[in-house]
C-alpha cells in the first residue's frame, strides 16, 4: 500500500509560512520540492502502475470498442490538460494518470494482437512480417533521439508509441525463446529502483576525488553490479520459492 499514492507527490507543494501541503500545477515552483522527501523517488510511476492493476481486471476483458473509447478518452484528457488548462510541463506531461491510462491500453491493445489477431504469424510475399518488423522497430528506436521535434513533438511522441504498440507482438515473438533477453530483463526493475540511490551515494565521494567527469560511467557500473546483487540474494531465491509452490500445487 505504501507504493499507491507516491505519484500524487508530484502535484503537491509545501508552504515555507505554515509548513502545509497544497496543489500546485509544477513541482518546481515549490521550494522544498515535495518528491525530494520521498524515500525512493522514481517509485512515483509504481504508484500509477498499482493504479493501473487495481482497475485492469474491470476494463481489460472488455471488447474492443470499450477499449479504443477509454484510449480516446484518456488522449482527450491529455490534449484538455495541454491545450485548454495550458498544463503542458511536468508533471502532466507523463505523470497524471488519467492521461497516461492510453499508453497502458495500448499494451492490452499489443497483447491482442499477439494472442487472439496472432499479426506476428503475418507472411508478406514469403518473407516473414516478424523478422522486417523487428529491424524496423529497433531501427527507429536508436534514431528516434535524432528526429526533429520542433513544434510537433506530442504528436511525433504519439506516433512513435503507436508503432510500438503494433510492433510489440513481433518483438515479443522473436525474443520470447532468449534466455539472454529474458535474463537482461530482470536486470530492469532493479537498474530503475536502485539509479538514483547509487548515484546519491558516489556523489560526495566524486566530489572530494575530484572524479566527477567519471560519474555517468561509474553510477552505471555500480548500479549493474548493485543490481545483479538484489538479482542473485532476492529476486532468484523468490522464483525458486514460487515456482517450487506451483509445481507441489499443480501435483496435488
Amino acid at each position: 500500500m505504501a507504493l499507491l499514492g507516491q505519484d500524487i507527490a508530484m502535484f503537491l507543494g509545501i508552504s515555507q509560512e505554515t509548513g502545509g501541503m497544497y496543489f500546485i500545477h509544477d513541482f518546481r515552483s515549490s521550494y522544498p520540492r515535495f518528491h525530494w522527501f520521498l524515500l525512493v523517488p522514481q517509485a512515483w510511476s509504481l504508484g500509477i502502475e498499482v493504479m493501473f492493476y487495481l482497475i485492469a481486471p474491470f476494463i481489460v476483458r472488455k471488447s474492443n470498442l470499450f477499449i479504443a473509447f477509454l484510449i480516446i478518452l484518456s488522449m482527450s484528457i491529455r490534449i484538455f490538460t495541454y491545450f485548454y488548462l495550458g498544463y503542458k510541463n511536468d508533471p502532466w506531461t507523463y505523470r497524471f494518470f488519467p492521461s497516461e491510462l492510453a499508453l497502458f491500453l495500448l499494451g492490452t491493445v499489443s497483447y491482442r494482437l499477439y494472442d487472439v489477431y496472432k499479426i506476428h504469424k503475418t507472411n508478406i510475399f514469403g518473407f516473414r512480417l516478424t523478422n522486417i518488423i523487428v529491424k524496423l522497430f529497433y531501427l527507429i528506436l536508436i534514431f528516434f533521439q535524432f528526429i526533429p521535434k520542433a513544434g510537433i513533438g506530442h504528436i511525433i511522441n504519439w506516433l512513435f508509441y503507436g508503432f510500438c504498440c503494433l510492433s510489440i507482438p513481433f518483438v515479443f515473438d522473436f525474443s520470447k525463446s532468449s534466455k539472454l533477453d529474458s535474463r537482461i530483463g530482470e536486470f530492469s526493475y532493479p537498474v530503475y529502483i536502485t539509479h538514483i540511490l547509487v548515484i546519491g551515494s558516489i556523489t560526495p565521494f566524486l566530489l572530494v576525488a575530484g572524479w566527477q567527469e567519471y560519474k555517468g560511467e561509474l553510477a552505471v557500473i555500480l548500479t549493474i553490479l548493485f543490481s545483479y546483487i538484489l538479482v542473485r540474494l532476492i529476486s532468484d531465491p523468490i522464483e525458486k520459492l514460487r515456482k517450487s509452490r506451483v509445481k507441489v500445487e499443480l501435483k496435488a
